[in-house]
């Protein structure tokens, strides 16, 4: 049975100084089903 996907919201108002860490975080999961949305 396929794991489900899960969606990962990324709110990043001003936050230039730590999205590429937060985005690197984020790749680092070892879950392998998910998507990524960024709100700025």
């Amino acid at each position: 049975m396929e794991e489900p996907l899960v969606t990962v919201g990324v709110a990043s108002y001003n936050n230039s100084a730590y999205l590429r860490q937060t985005l690197e975080s984020i790749r680092q999961q070892t879950y392998p089903h998910w998507e990524l949305l960024i709100v700025d």
